[in-house]
């Protein structure tokens, strides 16, 4: 090894080998100059683990909220309480730098980092080797225990329909992700086409499809408001997500800060149910390029991630709640439907199967099973056609067509300096978002 300088070189020498060989060995201590470990990147976000939540949750409860209650609109509303909440926000957790963890650090507990700091300082010279010998054994036992309990406690997270989400990371993968080359403009507009190229591929149908219901029923549905434990129930069942849309508030916010803001939060989502209406702020997309494998970085070798605002996820789960109680309620969904009902899944769809085929199989028969995948089915859905479908069910499709209407979206990628680099602003007049955070 080559020193280019003396600088670098903070001691040297020739010591005998310990272990009785008649060998010599050449020891140096070395000055490192720059950064020798890879350093995570860098992000904007505020430091929510930091707040006193219920010291927060009172400074919520007792300030004037008065221009939310105040004005009729939705979009006003909104826009009041986004003025209000982050401006309080930003005087206990604003918007700072944060260097995040690089891939792969260790993630150790404070007796831990102490064992380490001793290690360390037992290292140094004038150090008691053997003090150092038993601290370096102590610290990696410590760091393999913190490791356990970390999985232990993200795998209870988890649960256990997401328990490779957890261990995926720590198994690792043999194929190597590409990172997007193509600018966001070109990735949103390949993301908006999808749907509309998919569509004009489809032939229509040369005979009429006719629409059979599983039953006729002459009940009628209609978003309605709910309370307040409805609210809060609702809210403790979402998942906990930080994922902020382009009003910088996330489900996390809501749940945490329920107590000082709930009230409000009440009001905006009912003052939507009611009068049908929902603002353009809450339809406006934030999409994430996830490299779907090895291969190009080109745009379809990507799938788009939407991240919606937290309240658009809150009003989307109210009113998926009341329509499924409805539609159960009055037998309006097919027996032969185990997909998104409670109490139904690939597993029940798969019994139902087995038992069919051993019975066909008692009686003689011979079974032939039909496996159809739609490509890109969520991305052509047809507004106008759903709409009619719901009226057919008795839904009033107020709400819902004002929710369809006016999707917007935009493609963000990282920029490195804890920004980001935005596509314009694109509209999508089919299918509906998916993927989202």
């Amino acid at each position: 090894m080559g020193v280019k300088t003396k600088t670098y070189t903070i001691s040297a020498g020739v010591t005998r080998c310990h272990y009785g060989t008649p060998h010599d060995y050449t020891r140096a201590v070395l000055q490192c100059t720059g950064r020798i470990r890879v350093a995570g990147p860098v992000t904007q976000r505020r430091r929510l683990g930091r707040i006193d939540a219920d010291s927060f949750n009172r400074q919520l409860n007792n300030i004037d909220w008065s221009p939310v209650f105040r004005t009729q609109l939705t979009a006003s509303k909104w826009e009041s309480f986004c003025d209000i909440f982050l401006g309080q926000l930003d005087t206990v957790a604003p918007v700072t730098r944060v260097q995040q963890r690089p891939p792969g650090s260790l993630l150790v507990s404070a007796p831990t980092r102490d064992l380490m700091a001793r290690r360390r300082q037992a290292l140094r010279p004038g150090g008691d080797r053997e003090n150092y010998k038993e601290l370096n054994r102590l610290c990696r036992a410590a760091v393999r225990k913190d490791q356990q309990a970390h999985i232990n406690r993200e795998l209870a997270k988890a649960g256990p329909s997401k328990v490779w989400r957890v261990l995926r990371p720590i198994i690792g993968s043999k194929k190597e992700a590409a990172v997007p080359s193509a600018t966001p403009d070109a990735l949103n507009d390949y993301y908006v086409s999808i749907g509309p190229i998919t569509a004009a591929s489809v032939p229509p149908p040369t005979v009429p499809v006719p629409v059979r219901l599983p039953r006729v029923t002459t009940s009628r549905f209609r978003p309605q408001p709910i309370d307040m434990d409805t609210l809060g129930l609702l809210l403790l069942h979402m998942k906990p997500s930080t994922s902020t849309g382009n009003d910088g508030i996330s489900v996390s916010m809501f749940r945490t800060f329920f107590w000082g803001m709930g009230h409000v939060l009440l009001d905006i989502v009912n003052s939507s149910l009611t009068t049908s209406n929902v603002p353009g702020p809450w339809k406006h997309a934030m999409v994430t390029p996830i490299p779907k494998g090895q291969g190009p970085s080109e745009p379809a070798n990507t799938r788009p991630i939407s991240i919606l605002p937290a309240i658009m996820k809150v009003v989307e789960r109210v009113v998926q709640r009341q329509l499924v109680q409805y539609l159960e309620a009055n037998q309006l969904l097919s027996t032969t439907q185990h997909g998104y009902r409670s109490g139904r899944s690939t597993e029940t769809a798969l019994s139902v199967i087995t038992d069919r085929a051993l019975e066909a199989m008692d009686a003689g028969e011979v079974s032939i099973l039909v496996l159809l995948d739609l490509s890109k089915c969520f991305d052509v859905v047809p507004h106008g056609r759903l709409l009619d479908k719901l009226a057919l069910y008795g839904v009033d499709t107020e709400w819902f067509g004002n929710y369809l209407s006016g999707h917007t979206q935009q493609v963000q990628m990282a920029s490195g300096d804890g920004g980001y680099v935005r596509s314009s602003v694109k509209s999508n007049t089919i299918g509906v978002f998916q993927g989202g955070s």
